[in-house]
């Protein structure tokens, strides 16, 4: 859930580590957004919107001018060829909340007034389209969550969608094309979790579960549905949120990590590619100088892959070269010739 800080007295609400994951998977993933928003909120849209975000932090100013701080998980907005087709606010909670229901009014009251527009002498504010994301929930969770507004001309009422994650299988986020949930997903077997812990048998049996995930992602990538790297920043989150969640439980915990590959957040493997793709682009460029436009893209290219490898297997995300390539998109009838110039490199 987004937090509330005051400049006095600092933090009032930490985030989790779930909020930050949930926060980097959306925008490190924004591809993967629309499926989610046709789940919540019944929409059609398809791979062509465009998705930007907003600013969450709100400074709402409080009684004698001080200033409060809020941060909400992601707002944002959707367009598609120029058109805006609606905004959205989407916060990730751990565990229901009775108060939820008031911060989503407090968060969502601020940025329509932020949002609003003076229309000569009226104010026009407009509301995001609010949801929650529960990643435990009870039998007592709602499944919509409602503000009563009362006016002195009438009353209107307010939704918040909810959607909890213990609804659905790893099959059907698959299906649904959910990946955009899947860093979160441990949480579909945390009453295991103590039984693994205790049950070697088990264990191996939840173990086979996450590297089904890891195996059906790098199998998406293949495929082309998802790119690597949104295959990758997905995993690595996964690795993060996983972590966490088995904290108490250390067998569970070595178990399942060495499983995933990547670092959290700010996770190097994605830097690293990043950053190797420019140092590519500027060889290539280099050498396209020396030697002719087409060689020294070629050129570019091959210090590309190479620099991203080495990363990757520095890193510990990829066990061998091979694997690096496959990560990376590399196709199969070329990467015996990196295998060489891997070899010239040291690696």
């Amino acid at each position: 859930m987004g937090e509330i800080h005051s400049k006095t007295t600092g933090p009032l609400i930490s985030a989790t580590p779930y909020d930050d994951v949930f926060r980097t998977v959306l925008i490190d993933c924004r591809e993967l957004i629309y499926p989610l928003l046709n789940e919540v909120f019944g929409t059609d849209y398809g791979k062509d919107i465009c998705i930007d975000f907003h600013q969450n932090e709100h400074f709402p100013q409080q009684e004698g001018g001080a200033e409060e701080k809020i941060i909400t998980d992601t707002f944002f907005s959707v367009s598609c060829g120029g058109e805006l087709l609606g905004r959205y606010h989407f916060e990730c909670q751990t565990n229901p909340d009775s108060s939820i229901i008031l911060r989503f009014f407090q968060y969502d009251t601020q940025i329509a007034f932020e949002q609003g527009v003076l229309d000569g002498d009226t104010l026009v504010v407009e509301f995001p389209n609010p949801a929650v994301i529960y990643l435990r929930c009870s039998e007592t969770t709602p499944n919509i969550m409602n503000v009563r507004c009362l006016t002195p001309e009438g009353e209107f009422t307010y939704h918040i969608r909810v959607l909890k994650l213990k609804d659905y299988s790893i099959e059907e986020l698959f299906e649904k094309r959910l990946y955009i949930l899947l860093p979160l997903s441990l949480f579909l077997y945390e009453e295991d979790l103590k039984e693994c812990e205790d049950d070697e048998g088990k264990l191996r049996n939840l173990e086979e579960k996450v590297s089904g995930i890891v195996k059906k992602l790098n199998e998406l990538a293949e495929r082309g549905d998802i790119s690597s790297e949104q295959a990758l920043c997905l995993i690595a989150l996964m690795r993060k949120s996983s972590y966490n969640l088995t904290n108490r439980y250390p067998e569970v915990q070595k178990g399942v990590d060495c499983l995933m590959m990547g670092q959290v957040l700010d996770y190097p493997e994605k830097r690293a590619i990043r950053e190797a793709k420019n140092v590519g682009r500027e060889e290539g460029r280099e050498e396209g100088r020396e030697e002719g436009r087409e060689e020294g893209i070629l050129l570019g290219k091959q210090s590309a892959v190479v620099e991203a490898v080495n990363s990757l297997l520095k890193h510990g995300v990829c066990k061998t070269a091979e694997d690096a390539m496959q990560l990376l998109g590399v196709p199969a009838s070329d990467q015996a010739k990196y295998i060489a110039l891997f070899g010239k490199t040291n690696l």
